[in-house]
C-alpha cells in the first residue's frame, strides 16, 4: 500500500514537472500577444491575436480574432468609456498606444520658455515622458522621463526584441521680436528608443540632417508653416530599421506651389533621402535604396520610378517587380502578397502574388466602394482581416481570399 502510494506521489510530481517545464518555455499567456518584431502606425496596430483601431469616439478598441469582436481598451471596473478617466481615451490624447506584455505605453510632452544663465536669454525646454497603463490594473504610471525632444507627433513606431524605436522632435523658433513658436513635430529629428524591459532611453542622432531640411519651414514675420517635414519610420528589413524624410534645395520652390494651391505631392521638387539603422552596430547609415512604400514580413517594396512599378526586395535580395501594379497610398504585404484598394476606382484594387508573380484584381464590390476606405490588415487562419467603412461606422470581416480576388 505504502509502495502504491509512493508511486502515484511520484507520477503527480512528474506531471507537475512536465506541466511547468512546459509553462516555462512559451509566451505568458497575456490578453494581447505582441509579435517580437513588428512596426506600428495611427492605422496599422496589429499582434498576434488581434488588432487596436480607433472608434468614432476616437477611443483606443482591441479588435480579438477569436471572436471578432472590438472593446474598448480599458479594463476599469464600472468604467463608462466615456471621459479621460477611461484608459481607452486616456492612452489617445496625444498620440497612438502600443501595447507590450499587457501593458498600454504612451507619450506625454510639455515646453515651458526659461532664462538662461544670463538671466537675458531664453530657450525652450522640452519634458516628455513615456507613460505605462497596466491593462491588468488599470494603473497608469511614468515609466521613463526625458528631456529635450518630442515624441508626440511620431506616426509609426518600431518594436524589437523589447525596444521601442521612435521618432522625436525639437521644433521651437524664436522670432526676431523675441516670442516663440512651438510645434511638437518637424524640426530638428532624433531617432530615440526606450528598452520596454528596463526602462533605457537612447537617442541615437539627428536623422534629417540636410542643411536644406530647415527649407520645409517658412517663416513669414511672427508665424511659421511647416510641410511635409516630419521623418517617417518605415519599417524593419534585413536587422535595418529603415526611415526617410523629404526637403527642398530652393525654399522658393515650395513657397510658390503654395502660394499657387498647387499639389505638394506632384509640383514640389522634393529631394527625398533614405536612412537606415543597423540594429546590430547601432550605427545610422545613409541607405542606397530608395524610400519604402511599405515594409512587412521581412520584404521591402518600393516605387520604382524608371520602371515606373513596384519592386519588391526579399529575403534574398531578389528583386521582384510588381508589373502591372498601380502607384497607390496605402500599399499592404499580407500572406506574401502586396495589396490595394483604390475605393471607388474597381480596376485599380489590386493584388499580387509576390511568390507567382500574377497580378489579380480585388472583385469584392464591398470593398472597392467608393465610400468603404478599405484597409487589408492582417491574415490569420486562412481568412484575411479586412478594414472598411460603413453605415455603421468601422467594420471588420474575415474573408476567404476566393471571395475578394478574381480566379
Amino acid at each position: 500500500m505504502v509502495k502504491t502510494r509512493w508511486l502515484i506521489f511520484c507520477v503527480l510530481f512528474l506531471v507537475s514537472c512536465v506541466l511547468t517545464g512546459c509553462k516555462e518555455n512559451v509566451e505568458d499567456d497575456f490578453f494581447i500577444h505582441t509579435t517580437k518584431s513588428e512596426a506600428f502606425s495611427y492605422d496599422y496596430n496589429t499582434y498576434e491575436n488581434g488588432l487596436i483601431y480607433i472608434d468614432q469616439k476616437n477611443r483606443a478598441n482591441f479588435l480579438e480574432y477569436s471572436s471578432m469582436n472590438g472593446v474598448p481598451l480599458c479594463n476599469k471596473p464600472n468604467c463608462k468609456h466615456n471621459d479621460s478617466k477611461c484608459t481607452a481615451i486616456l492612452c489617445m490624447e496625444n498620440n497612438n498606444p502600443i501595447v507590450f506584455k499587457d501593458n498600454i505605453y504612451y507619450f506625454k510632452s510639455s515646453n515651458e520658455i526659461v532664462d538662461s544663465e544670463d538671466g537675458k536669454s531664453q530657450t525652450c525646454k522640452i519634458s516628455s515622458q513615456c507613460m505605462r497603463i497596466s491593462l491588468k490594473t488599470g494603473e497608469e504610471e511614468v515609466f521613463i522621463e526625458f528631456n529635450d525632444v518630442d515624441p508626440t507627433a511620431s506616426c509609426s513606431y518600431v518594436l524589437n526584441d523589447g525596444i521601442l524605436y521612435f521618432i522625436s522632435s525639437y521644433a521651437a523658433n524664436q522670432f526676431s521680436d523675441g516670442t516663440w513658436s512651438y510645434s511638437s513635430g518637424g524640426g530638428k529629428q532624433y531617432l530615440c528608443s526606450i528598452n520596454l524591459e528596463n526602462r533605457d532611453f537612447m537617442n541615437y542622432g539627428l536623422v534629417n540632417d540636410s542643411p536644406y531640411a530647415e527649407n520645409n519651414t517658412i517663416i513669414t514675420g511672427s508665424s511659421m508653416n511647416s510641410v511635409s517635414d516630419q521623418v517617417v519610420l518605415s519599417g524593419i528589413y534585413d536587422n535595418k530599421i529603415y526611415m526617410y524624410y523629404q526637403y527642398v534645395k530652393n525654399q522658393q520652390d515650395l513657397i510658390d506651389v503654395l502660394s499657387a494651391n498647387g499639389d505638394l505631392d506632384k509640383d514640389v521638387p522634393w529631394i527625398y533621402e533614405n536612412k537606415s539603422f543597423d540594429l546590430k552596430t547601432g550605427d545610422i547609415a545613409v541607405s542606397d535604396l530608395p524610400p519604402a512604400a511599405v515594409i512587412q514580413e521581412n520584404m521591402y517594396a518600393y516605387w520604382d520610378n524608371e520602371l515606373n512599378c513596384y519592386v519588391i526586395k526579399i529575403e534574398d535580395g531578389k528583386n521582384i517587380i510588381a508589373k502591372g501594379f498601380k502607384k497607390t497610398w496605402f500599399p499592404r504585404i499580407i500572406n506574401g502578397k502586396l495589396w490595394s484598394f483604390s475605393n471607388g476606382v474597381y480596376n485599380d484594387s489590386q493584388c499580387f502574388d509576390i511568390v507567382s508573380q500574377k497580378l489579380y484584381s480585388i472583385t469584392n464590390k464591398t470593398y472597392t466602394n467608393e465610400k468603404a476606405m478599405t484597409r487589408m490588415m492582417d491574415y490569420v487562419g486562412g481568412k484575411y482581416i479586412v478594414q472598411y467603412q460603413s453605415n455603421q461606422g468601422t467594420v471588420f470581416d474575415e474573408v476567404l481570399e476566393k471571395s475578394l480576388i478574381s480566379n
